[in-house]
């Protein structure tokens, strides 16, 4: 369909000529050859459609610091996660955000516990964020941290998402 747009300009563009030349009482004897389908330059390819993004661009994350450890003052294990997050859409600064650390039993994979921040925070250009479970279950030696930065709903997520496998026991600092 291009190529027939292209050759339909061509030819209104050739009569223009045509009506301009005998407009001007001037006489020309003249031959105009249309080869459809042949162009001189190929048709840029059309940009993507780009979809709507769910915000995941806006902020970054990375692991800091987390442990699952057995508490000393007090009965249980606690899974402890830090981050460092940076804004990537400068237009977010400012702007409410919340999160979420989601903890999965490794041995069968299901979600044994949610925790977000209790208030959405404003966002700098960078910061440290903390998350914190604890289990009084002994039986939960090995899991799995997830964290995802959200809008101020704790719906759309606005960054990308850090998975850490755990055995009780453990600290990873970066």
């Amino acid at each position: 369909m291009p190529a027939l747009r292209d050759n339909s300009i061509f030819c209104i563009s050739c009569l223009l000529s045509i009506v301009l030349i005998l407009s001007s009482n001037q006489v020309v004897d003249a031959q105009v050859i249309i080869t459809p389908g042949i162009d001189d330059e190929p048709e840029p390819e059309p940009e993507p459609i780009q979809q709507p993004n769910s915000g995941a661009a806006k902020v970054f994350q990375e692991l800091d610091y987390v442990h699952f450890i057995p508490l000393t003052n007090s009965p249980g294990n606690q899974i402890k996660l830090m981050l460092d997050y940076s804004v990537v859409d400068p237009s977010f600064i400012g702007q409410p955000m919340s999160g979420s650390m989601e903890v999965y039993a490794t041995h069968n994979n299901s979600l044994i516990r949610t925790s977000s921040l209790s208030v959405p925070i404003l966002a700098n250009q960078s910061g440290t964020l903390q998350f914190a479970t604890t289990f009084i279950d002994d039986d939960l030696e090995n899991a799995r941290a997830e964290t995802v930065l959200t809008d101020s709903n704790g719906m759309t997520p606005i960054s990308n998402r850090i998975s850490a496998n755990l055995t009780l026991g453990q600290i990873v600092e970066r």
